[in-house]
């Protein structure tokens, strides 16, 4: 008998097929699936219908099933009807026609199929230990499930995708797969015509182009994933402000030199570069802060009034580690005007999909993800994070791709990014010497998630776990971005 799904599993299963545009005229309404998920049913709301009925906004659904590439493909459309509950009538009648039987899912004759990214390469040795974890350990199975669905809308456009993946590459191929499902998410069209750069995006007839690119390990070492990650450094402040702007500024120098502006498919059109770090295991929980004191030049000082400790910013000329020393401010530097803004995120993880694909209801039943971490606390002198920690199945919590993806603006753009390309994302900008920050949701500044294993799939002594106080998403005003301190 089709039952109701949520949309969190919908969107993990189906959304990748959706056209671009749609999510936000044809917002979903309600989601359906037979027992074995062979068929989807979803109903959307058309705004833009039934004004001559005296009210704008009719119904109507569409049923998917897996074509050939074993991805959700549309093969039916029904509508309109007057009411949801309608449509919903009319897609759970519908759907109980292909309940045992898979229907038949035409194929786009441009289709292409996605990257298989678990089946071994013939040859290929010396797997990375992130990588066996993946897809062999329990904790990560729902990490795995998600990333399967993913893999196939992922077209590997150099032909070394699944290989980097496997073996020498895989946190900047992992990086890469976060932000093909947070531009998916985000309602982008892709144009994968050219495999360089990464992603060329569009919305509203723009195009922007992003290449993605990691901080890594110093070469020859080989950060070990088994037992707790080491903690942050002693004086973090000062590491964040030397040793960590030139693991970022090394990635960032390399991708600058190869020029992707001058590209013929790239010229006049916004150009980013999206980075995250993975130099050291869980340093992502707090190196996010060096990022931005590197790119604007602008570190942080304590200081006391009124009998109480303040943080104020302060202009950084360079950055200095032993005999190496890099100027800071990266966009106030001549050779770098043709940057059009840096994107990153400190959650582009393994935990991400994990967290994600739970949500989704995938994964084995007997593990728990317990997610701990710091929230914006608004104010122009806070500092501290406000603490968090939480079940990710908890009802109150809620989680969506771009949560932690921030865009830093390069105010002497050759070519500048529009407000509208990254609306969803907390977007800096330097302005009147200050830099600050908008963003439609609350941050989280820095997490990390504990997978928690139950044979048998519960246990008595589970702590209840204690949900952010204030976890509804709220316009931020425009406000002073103080730079956290990630502990």
């Amino acid at each position: 008998m089709p039952t109701r799904m949520s949309r969190y599993r919908f969107d993990a299963l189906a959304d990748w097929c959706r056209v671009p545009g749609t999510r936000h005229l044809l917002p979903t309404v309600a989601a359906f699936s037979t027992m074995d998920e062979k068929a989807l049913g979803v109903v959307f709301y058309d705004k833009t219908l039934g004004k001559g009925l005296g009210e704008a906004g009719l119904f109507g659904y569409v049923l998917l099933g897996r074509d050939a590439f074993s991805r959700y493909q549309i093969f039916d459309r029904r509508g309109p009807y007057i009411t949801a509950r309608a449509a919903n009538k009319a897609v759970l009648a519908r759907l109980g026609e292909f309940e045992g039987k898979a229907p038949a899912v035409p194929m786009s004759p441009k289709a292409k199929r996605g990257v298989d990214l678990f089946s071994l390469i013939k040859g290929v040795k010396n797997l990375d230990e992130k990588f066996i974890n993946l897809r062999d350990s329990v904790t990560s199975s729902a990490a795995r499930e998600l990333l399967t669905e993913i893999s196939y809308w992922f077209v590997d456009r150099d032909g070394n995708f699944a290989k980097d993946f496997q073996t020498t590459g895989f946190d900047g191929r992992l990086w890469e797969l976060y932000l093909f499902a947070t531009f998916t998410a985000m309602d982008f069209e892709f144009n994968g015509s050219s495999a360089v750069p990464d992603f060329c995006l569009a919305r509203d007839g723009k195009k922007v182009f992003v290449e993605a690119t990691t901080a890594n390990a110093t070469a020859n070492v080989k950060p070990s994933i088994k037992g707790a990650p080491p903690p942050p450094p002693d004086d973090l402040r000062g590491y964040n402000e030397k040793e960590m702007v030139l693991k970022f500024g090394s990635p960032l120098e390399s991708k600058v030199k190869k020029a992707y502006w001058d590209l013929p498919n790239v010229k006049g059109h916004p150009f980013v570069i999206a980075i995250a770090d993975f130099h050291a295991p869980a340093s992502m929980v707090w190196s996010q802060s060096a990022l931005q004191i590197y790119l604007y030049g602008f570190g942080v000082e304590q200081y006391e009034e009124g009998g109480k400790i303040r943080w104020r910013e302060k202009r950084l000329d360079s950055h200095v580690v032993g005999a190496k020393t890099i100027p800071s401010n990266f966009f106030g530097q001549e050779r770098h005007k043709h940057i059009s803004a840096i994107l990153s995120s400190n959650a582009g993880t393994h935990a991400k999909f994990n967290r994600m694909g739970v949500q989704a209801g995938f994964g084995n039943d007997a593990v728990q993800l317990v997610r701990a971490g710091g929230l914006h606390v608004p104010g122009d002198f806070a500092y501290e994070p406000e603490p968090f920690r939480i079940n990710v199945e908890d009802p109150d919590y809620s989680e969506d791709w771009d949560d932690e993806l921030c865009v830093f603006h390069n105010p002497n753009a050759v070519t500048p990014l529009g407000d509208e390309m990254f609306r969803t994302a907390a977007n800096y900008r330097l302005i009147d010497g200050e830099v600050l920050w908008t963003s439609p949701k609350r941050p989280v500044l820095f997490s990390s998630t504990r997978s928690l294993a139950f044979p048998g799939g519960g246990v008595d002594d589970i702590q209840p776990a204690k949900k952010p106080k204030a976890a509804e998403g709220k316009t931020a005003k425009k406000q002073k971005r103080t730079i956290k301190k990630a502990r």
